[in-house]
């Protein structure tokens, strides 16, 4: 009890632990619940708060998560999860580690964005062309 008072920590044991002053956010590990053959996006806890990619790796048998730029805020951020299985599959929130961002790796984003943009206008443009024909 004395640490807790010498330092004035604070905590409603949920949500926030405060020491000296400085508040932490706390970020439960939740249950998280993959439906078969889907992609998710969920809230991830991470290691760093600055932009940068989370790289893709396999959680357990035909479950991953997907490479994914992000920009956490209070060391949590979105990221797509796949599930390849049949089956319903229950996870814990993950904590994955942020990598650094390299100038080749802007590149390559950039490359990517611009590729995936082209696609989907022109998948858009074939659909809209089909459309109008009917």
């Amino acid at each position: 009890m004395d640490f807790l008072q010498k330092h004035k920590i604070k905590s409603d044991q949920k949500s926030y632990l405060q020491v000296d002053g400085v508040t932490l956010k706390l970020h439960p590990y939740k249950k998280l619940t993959l439906t078969p053959r889907s992609e998710t996006i969920i809230q991830a806890v991470t290691d760093k708060n600055r932009i940068g990619i989370v790289k893709s790796e396999e959680m357990r048998p035909g479950v991953f998560i997907g490479n994914c730029l992000v920009a956490p805020e209070e060391y949590a951020c979105p990221i797509s999860m796949l599930n390849t299985t049949g089956e319903t599959v229950e996870i814990i929130t993950p904590l994955v580690t942020i990598d650094e961002l390299r100038a080749n790796d802007r590149e390559n984003i950039l490359t990517h964005y611009i590729q995936h943009v082209t696609r989907a206008t022109h998948q858009y443009s074939h659909a809209a062309s089909v459309y109008e024909r009917r």
